[in-house]
C-alpha cells in the first residue's frame, strides 16, 4: 500500500494502479487505511483520465469510511476536480458531492 501511495504521489498512475491490483487482502485493514488505499486509486485514475473509475473507488472508499471521507482534504479535493471535469450534473458523483458537503 505505501508504494501504491508513493507512486501516486510521483505521478506514476498507471504503476501505481498496476501495484494495487497486487495488494491482497484488503479486508484485514483499518477502515481508515482500506479508504485511503481507495483514495490512492482515485487518484491515480483521476490522472489517467480514467474519471469513472476514480468515482468508484472514491464510492468504495466512502463506504469504507463515510466520517472519513467526509473531512479529508485529498477525498473533498479529487471529488471537487472529478466534478469540474463531469458533464451531467445528476449523477452518483454530484451525489457524493453532496454527501460530503462540496459545493458547486
Amino acid at each position: 500500500m505505501a508504494k501504491v501511495n508513493f507512486l501516486v504521489e510521483m505521478g506514476e498512475s498507471a504503476d501505481a494502479l498496476r501495484t494495487a491490483r497486487t495488494i491482497p487482502d484488503l479486508g484485514s485493514l483499518p477502515p481508515t487505511w482500506h479508504a485511503r488505499f481507495h483514495v490512492d486509486c482515485a487518484l491515480a485514475g483521476a490522472g489517467l483520465n480514467q474519471d469513472d473509475a476514480a468515482l468508484r473507488a472514491l464510492l468504495t472508499a466512502e463506504r469504507t469510511a463515510p466520517e472519513w471521507m467526509r473531512y479529508h482534504s485529498t477525498s473533498r479535493r479529487l471529488v471537487s476536480e472529478l466534478r469540474g471535469r463531469e458533464r451531467r450534473r445528476t449523477s452518483s458523483l454530484t451525489e457524493l458531492a453532496d454527501r460530503l458537503g462540496i459545493d458547486g
